[in-house]
């Protein structure tokens, strides 16, 4: 296949434009993280600002996903299965339990729009490839308005496709967290599952109040295993030989190994590409930072527990098509998609957020890397499409006609 070049460089982006729903109605959103289970691809999204078909908004799901029937071909088309009636008001991705609901309707809570929020941007972890069932983790806490309030800590709920492809959720710990407030969110990130049966999850650690102390830390579990059963969990731990270890239990946070530059990255996805990847630097990365800046970073390493080495590829593309003709807001949550990628000739599928607007916009778009590959990345769309306008005019079918006779003459 070929590898991308180290450090990385890009060739050029192609911009494919939102995300949108395939009923045409207006879904403003933000996350739009590729998952997949079952051979089915979908997104992720987190706030999900819901219209009628007038064009009347009808309310906020706090997390969403929809079906994306055609990842390679029609990236940018996601349908939401299961949205009956005019209202379109789509359901939640991770449900509430009763309790999370009847607090939420209460007056008090209604009136100044508290919410209980299980934003889930880790990605669905797949049993076995195809069985169409596994596990999901969701960051559960409270909102108040626009403002984060109490952390509960990191859940996980079970995931199952159905007959027609929407996907049932159930919550088996009900409101109990797998991993307590105060600890790191694993699996809030990104995961991994990897060719040893092992699942790595990969979660941020929030600092405490008036501290700079950004970091992120592995958890790993066997795919296999009952995910609700914190004893079936090992979490990455410092060792005085500086090389680290897995163990099942740690006493602070502290005794957590650090990831090297990964440490202030705060959305992406961690894969494994050993045919795309530079050599010897199987496990890759791409996402953005925790300061906000909107920046495409690329990082590899040697294993998943680093060394861990990541670039600065630059400031994400503007939105193609802002919603005042002008405008292009903070860029976040930015998620590659290498199973809709062409990775032997360089190219990568990725989404990311533009906040320009309320609620936020996800667009898609292929990024092409410099490497060495069989076959070389295919022209940029613009140029390709004359190309083919030339080849259906009289001028271009003369062109080709003279091309074919002086290859034909060169040849004698």
């Amino acid at each position: 296949m070929g590898h991308i070049t180290w450090p990385p460089k890009l060739l050029r982006t192609d911009v494919l434009g939102e995300v949108k729903d395939t009923s045409n109605r207006k879904f403003t959103r933000d996350i739009g993280r590729a998952v997949h289970i079952s051979h089915n691809t979908y997104y992720a999204f987190g706030d999900t600002f819901c219209h009628d078909a007038r064009g009347g908004f009808v309310g906020v799901t706090n997390n969403s996903i929809a079906l994306c029937e055609d990842p390679r071909g029609a990236p940018c088309r996601s349908t939401y299965l299961g949205v009956g009636g005019e209202r379109g008001k789509v359901g939640t991705f991770v449900p509430h339990t009763r309790g999370e609901e009847e607090w939420e309707n209460q007056p008090e809570h209604k009136e100044k729009n508290d919410r209980v929020t299980c934003w889930s941007f880790g990605g669905i972890i797949e049993e076995r490839e195809g069985c169409g069932s596994g596990w999901v983790f969701f960051d559960k806490m409270l909102t108040h308005g626009g403002d984060a309030g109490h952390h509960f800590g990191m859940g996980v709920a079970r995931v199952t496709v159905q007959p027609d492809r929407s996907l049932k959720v159930e919550r088996p710990m009900g409101e109990t967290m797998v991993f307590g407030e105060g600890e790191p969110k694993f699996g809030s990130i990104s995961h991994l599952c990897d060719d040893d049966g092992w699942v790595y999850l990969l979660g941020a650690h929030d600092p405490a109040p008036q501290q700079f102390d950004m970091r992120c830390h592995l958890a790993r579990i066997r795919r296999d295993a009952d995910f609700t059963q914190r004893g079936n969990y090992e979490v990455w731990i410092n060792t005085l030989d500086g090389k680290g270890a897995w163990e099942k239990h740690y006493n602070h946070v502290d005794d957590l190994k650090k990831l090297q530059d990964l440490d202030i990255q705060a959305q992406g996805a961690i894969f494994k590409a050993p045919e795309f990847a530079p050599e010897g630097k199987p496990y890759l990365w791409i996402g953005v930072n925790k300061f906000g800046v909107g920046h495409f970073y690329v990082g590899a390493a040697p294993a998943v527990t680093g060394p861990w080495e990541v670039q600065d590829l630059g400031e994400l593309p503007r939105d193609p098509d802002p919603w005042d003709g002008k405008s292009s807001g903070p860029k976040y949550a930015l998620y590659p998609n290498p199973r809709a990628s062409d990775l032997a000739r360089g190219e990568m599928l990725c989404t990311w957020t533009d906040a320009a607007q309320l609620g936020g916009k996800v667009i898609a778009a292929r990024f092409w890397f410099e490497g060495s590959y069989d076959r070389p990345p295919p022209p940029p769309p613009a140029e390709a499409a004359a190309t083919n306008e030339r080849r259906k005019s009289g001028f271009g079918q003369l062109e080709e006609k003279l091309k074919s006779k002086l290859g034909g003459f060169l040849k004698r």
